[in-house]
């Protein structure tokens, strides 16, 4: 009698665990492509990748589901145009506006609850102010991870590396008459003093002209060449996901939402710093020491917007570093959902304008 009580208690919780799991929803009306890990009573993360072409894959597979197992609710979403979401898109699809409609419409439609945390990657984390902006009366919380704020010192810090790289790799490629090679170099090294020639005028504001799609994609491409999202001091844990990942295929970057957001929003150009400190009672970041998009003083300056106690940097951490240091990430998550929600912010009126604490 004993054991048919236990085997009926077992399978009445797991009918009831099963429907309980049915209740939640895990599609909503978007053409986009939407996926969900854990179970929809927890603290729901929604992560917002970065681009704007990016895409999920390196979270989802690397991340998403040790994120649930600590008790989260993870929603991954590849936005409009961009991953396994429809290619059918219209131009006005690459605004800031649609981008947020979007978020809005998944938080409503999955029926999350109040606490919501956005996990905004690279561009994911401009989009996050962004929402957080249009949503004064949300308790929401964001986590900026390795997410620029002021993007022409971005892009003036990554053009003065490069100059300063550029003539000992010309140096190695002729004294091993790889003559081609060095040539191709010097034309680059001529772009990149052009570049930072034109993109920061002493006198007036900055041009369109010189941050459009092709020179930013220039930029971006040459950071990839030099590995500088990439740690130095990669671990055996993060070497492994890496090359777990590398056997799912790779998804190609697109084109038209990054070229979109450039020519609707010109977020390239902009510095979101005053946004930051006007919402910065919903923010935390953390970051990686290793990103080669930050130097010691983008990171310092990061730190000071957010506060101190705010802000992780994670060693032996590039670009991911919820791949590169996942532990690390993890606790810092959890640290930051136990904070209590910050109180609805009142309507920013901030507008974009055109030493780093370290968990061992």
């Amino acid at each position: 009698m004993k054991t048919l009580t236990l085997f009926y208690v077992g399978l009445f919780l797991t009918i009831f665990s099963g429907s309980a799991h049915a209740s939640c929803p895990s599609k909503v009306k978007l053409p986009i492509h939407l996926k969900t890990y854990g179970h929809c009573q927890h603290q729901a993360i929604i992560y917002l990748h970065g681009g704007p072409g990016d895409h999920t894959q390196v979270f989802t597979h690397t991340t998403a589901k040790a994120i649930a197992q600590k008790g989260f609710f993870v929603v991954t979403y590849d936005r409009r145009g961009t991953g396994r979401s429809s290619r059918q898109t219209k131009p006005t699809d690459f605004t800031f506006k649609r981008a947020i409609e979007d978020l809005h419409q998944i938080i409503t439609q999955l029926k999350l609850k109040s606490g919501v945390i956005l996990l905004g990657h690279s561009f994911g984390g401009v989009l996050g102010l962004k929402y957080l902006e249009s949503h004064p009366d949300t308790h929401a919380k964001l986590v900026l991870v390795s997410a620029p704020l002021d993007y022409p010192k971005l892009f003036k810090q990554l053009l003065d590396r490069f100059l300063k790289m550029y003539p000992a790799f010309i140096q190695r490629a002729t004294q091993q008459k790889r003559h081609n090679m060095a040539s191709a170099m010097k034309r680059a090294m001529g772009t990149c003093q052009m570049l930072r020639t034109f993109m920061f005028p002493k006198k007036g504001p900055l041009s369109p002209l010189w941050y459009s799609t092709r020179q930013i994609g220039f930029i971006f491409s040459l950071a990839m060449q030099f590995g500088l999202y990439t740690p130095k001091n990669i671990s055996q844990a993060a070497k492994a996901r890496y090359a777990k990942l590398s056997k799912k295929g790779h998804i190609r970057m697109a084109y038209k939402p990054f070229a979109g957001f450039i020519r609707n929003e010109q977020y390239a150009m902009k510095d979101y710093t005053p946004l930051a400190q006007t919402l910065k009672q919903h923010i935390y970041g953390v970051y990686g020491q290793q990103d080669g998009l930050f130097n010691k003083t983008r990171l310092a300056h990061i730190q000071r917007v957010l506060g101190k106690q705010r802000m992780t940097i994670l060693q032996r951490a590039g670009h991911a570093p919820f791949v590169d240091r996942q532990q690390a990430f993890l606790q810092a998550l959890k640290r930051i959902s136990s904070n209590p929600t910050s109180k609805p912010t009142s309507q920013p009126s901030s507008q974009p304008s055109s030493q780093p604490s370290s968990n061992p």
